[in-house]
């Protein structure tokens, strides 16, 4: 539980460092907090099951109102390039990366792996070769 809480804590410090901290959810309408973590919550679950076309819908309608969505963590500090990159699928790392998904974010945690860590320990040479590019 503790490394959760340093793993969030390190989170919230490179948020407000690397955007000066204008996304201040603090004070975030509740009703907008609310759909800005089901938006996040069906990113993952679309990327996870590789389903591209809700991943570029979600990511296009969500880009004026939440334009780093596709840079969110999911609740154990792991960006949807490391889901994509754990189950190889390279398309999707295209589409991730069409919508300026950061491809050399760690994990947060005790870890500390990057989404190339995820592909070569399951073997996924496809997206191997991605991130070599």
């Amino acid at each position: 539980m503790d490394s959760k809480k340093e793993a969030a804590a390190i989170y919230d410090a490179e948020t407000d460092s690397s955007d000066g901290g204008s996304d201040n959810q603090a004070t975030e309408d509740p009703e907008l907090a609310q759909q800005r973590a089901k938006r996040i919550d069906d990113l993952f679950t679309f990327v996870r099951f590789g389903n591209r076309s809700d991943t570029r819908e979600t990511l296009t309608s969500a880009k004026d109102i939440h334009d780093d969505l596709v840079n969110e963590r999911d609740t154990n500090g792991y960006t949807c390039v490391h889901w994509a990159a754990k189950k190889g699928d390279v398309e999707m790392l295209y589409i991730l990366q069409s919508f300026n998904a950061k491809l050399n974010c760690q994990t947060l945690g005790d870890s500390r792996m990057y989404p190339v860590h995820w592909a070569a320990s399951e073997g996924r040479i496809g997206a191997l070769r991605f991130f070599l590019e």
